[in-house]
């Protein structure tokens, strides 16, 4: 299982040289959606949301229904393919897809995938939002959350590029 996540800034580039099979974009409810350059197999995703953990009248939050979506988007994929996830930064929507991604078909092995993806990027710091749905549409009774809730802060100086799973 391959996937990478990234910032905004080398999305189009990963996706035209790594031609993932699928493309999930989180894009600020007022930004642009940015262009990729189509080839053959590629299906993409688009979810426009605030980077938010909770609702409030200045942006629009995750819901429970692009959780849903985004994890049936991510459900039909071919594992061994790639899947390119990108978010503004590639911090926090992203790592909270791409940590459900990972744990998708590893129930039970929430805490340990989290202590991996902070190895391989010390700077993601998972919506929590995202991540309360998903334990609760996936039936994982606070695991997820609690795997980030647990781990060290964030160290944003390793941001910025992209970041490849492949565990």
């Amino acid at each position: 299982m391959r996937i990478i996540v990234s910032p905004l800034t080398a999305a189009a580039l990963t996706a035209a040289e790594e031609r993932p099979e699928r493309i999930l974009s989180f894009c600020d409810v007022k930004g642009k959606v940015p262009y990729f350059k189509p080839y053959p197999g590629m299906k993409r995703l688009v979810l426009k949301m605030n980077d938010l953990h909770e609702e409030r009248p200045d942006g629009r939050a995750p819901s429970r229904a692009d959780v849903i979506k985004m994890i049936e988007f991510i459900a039909e994929r071919d594992l061994r393919k790639t899947l390119l996830i990108h978010c503004v930064m590639g911090i926090s929507r992203s790592m909270a897809a791409a940590f459900i991604a990972l744990s998708l078909h590893r129930p039970g092995e929430e805490a340990e995938l989290a202590r991996r993806m902070r190895e391989k990027a010390p700077h993601a710091a998972p919506n929590t939002r995202i991540l309360a749905f998903a334990d609760s549409v996936l039936g994982r009774n606070g695991a997820m959350t609690h795997a980030f809730a647990v781990r060290e802060k964030a160290n944003l100086k390793s941001a910025g590029v992209p970041v490849t799973f492949d565990f």
